[in-house]
């Protein structure tokens, strides 16, 4: 199985260790899913930010 992570994909240059973790098991599984879950963790990591 492919365990390195698409950096290009994500577009964030690996703002947290997170996204690169969640990317790397959803990549594993597809492409389609890291996409859509990369969208929910940085909308959940950006709310963090805010507060």
């Amino acid at each position: 199985p492919r365990g390195h992570c698409e950096r290009c994909l994500c577009g964030y240059h690996g703002l947290d260790k997170y996204y690169i973790t969640y990317k790397c098991v959803t990549l594993n599984q597809q492409s389609v899913s890291t996409f859509e879950l990369f969208v929910s963790t940085s909308i959940f990591y950006l709310l963090a930010q805010l507060g």
